[in-house]
């Protein structure tokens, strides 16, 4: 089991980019601009159970969310639906891939189910790191974070 998350920040470097690309056909980098968020945001977080354990958020303004949905033929303006599935997905694919590319040979990888909503990025929970990537001129932010707590506390803070 990966005990910090060190390797995982390492993996997400290059996943990131290239999940964004496969999914949506967008450009992401790793970024140490700051950006305004004032902007609505919609963000998504996934219990990551096995290698790793903890939680992944990701963040994004919903001007970016409805620039995702738009890549994928979306062609009205997204309904809140179709925005919490982009976020959800990317999170999902994200976590899964991230347990797959760290989990040793014959290894079984677990993720949770995403939980997604309206509202900024949170860190009220210990936060190993966080990392901005830039997205069509939008941030992104992928956020891990150490839980050590189980059972219902941990469902509840998925969804917190």
């Amino acid at each position: 089991m990966v005990e910090d998350f060190a390797s995982s920040w390492e993996e997400l470097e290059t996943l990131v980019p290239d999940v964004l690309e496969g999914m949506f056909f967008a450009d992401a980098e790793l970024t140490d601009e700051a950006f305004d968020w004032n902007a609505d945001t919609i963000r998504s977080a996934i219990e990551l159970r096995h290698p790793v354990q903890g939680r992944m958020e990701v963040a994004l303004p919903l001007d970016l969310a409805t620039e995702l949905c738009e890549s994928l033929g979306v062609e009205d303006a997204p309904s809140e639906s179709q925005l919490r599935d982009v976020a959800g997905e990317i999170v999902n694919t994200l976590a899964g891939r991230l347990q797959v590319s760290l989990a040793g040979d014959n290894e079984e990888c677990i993720v949770g189910l995403p939980v997604t909503e309206l509202g900024e990025p949170r860190s009220d929970r210990a936060v190993s790191g966080q990392k901005v990537f830039a997205v069509n001129d939008l941030p992104l932010i992928v956020t891990l974070m150490s839980i050590e707590t189980s059972g219902s506390e941990l469902k509840e803070a998925c969804s917190s």
